[in-house]
């Protein structure tokens, strides 16, 4: 333990002009935040839409096929 600590602070001296320790573990922006919020209610619609094509399969084929194509998109 003793020889790995001198070389772990070694290599950050090494490294340090080239990326910075806290840029390692940045947190992440807003924009990302809402980027994923956005996929995932993409997701949660899509899914929504094919839950309603199942549901009106039998009664309705060609409004259940429209629903599938929408959440495809």
């Amino acid at each position: 333990m003793l020889k790995f600590i001198p070389s772990f602070q070694s290599f950050f001296i090494a490294n340090q002009s080239q990326t910075s320790f806290s840029a390692l573990f940045a947190r992440t922006t807003k924009q990302d935040r809402s980027s994923d919020k956005a996929k995932s209610q993409k997701l949660k619609h899509a899914i929504s839409l094919q839950r309603m094509a199942r549901e009106v399969e039998s009664s309705q084929p060609n409004l259940a096929a429209e629903l599938r194509s929408f959440a495809s998109r």
